[in-house]
């Protein structure tokens, strides 16, 4: 009986401790064919999709959840939610086909392709945070003020 009591103990307390997690931020993750990204010095570039696929896997927060707090955050903190971005590598359309080339690596030609390519970094959704957590001051009322209301 006692070995009884103890095992409902643990799988009593294992399902209470399951309907007690929440993330602090809805998160949506999916794979992506990007055309456009911004690059770490955040210039808009478009990405080569034409001659196969490029497809990144995204995680990003949920655009309802994005301006409001976080659950689960204590009173008395301000937070919100925010999607951070990862740099990967991937192959775009070269701006200016004139352009003076540094190196002959960075373009790369193909049969398939008529306007010149570059591979380079490229900032892609990677997750979703909870962050500005700061301390709200609360004005605080005198007891004698609050009675004159």
């Amino acid at each position: 009986m006692y070995t009884m009591s103890l095992a409902f103990l643990i799988i009593g307390f294992s399902a209470v401790q399951a309907s007690l997690t929440e993330d602090a931020c809805e998160t949506v993750a999916e794979w992506r064919q990007p055309t456009e990204a911004y690059t770490p010095s955040d210039e808009l570039v478009e990405v080569v999709q034409d001659v196969g696929p490029q497809v990144f896997y995204t995680v990003r927060c949920n655009e309802t959840q994005e301006t409001r707090p976080c659950a689960g955050i204590q009173n008395g903190l301000e937070s919100h939610c925010e999607t951070r971005f990862n740099l990967v590598m991937a192959l775009t359309y070269v701006k200016q086909a004139g352009a003076k080339r540094s190196h002959l690596n960075d373009i790369i030609r193909d049969a398939k392709i008529e306007r010149p390519t570059k591979w380079q970094m490229i900032k892609i959704p990677g997750q979703c945070v909870c962050t500005g957590l700061r301390a709200v001051r609360r004005r605080q009322t005198r007891l004698f003020d609050a009675l004159l209301l």
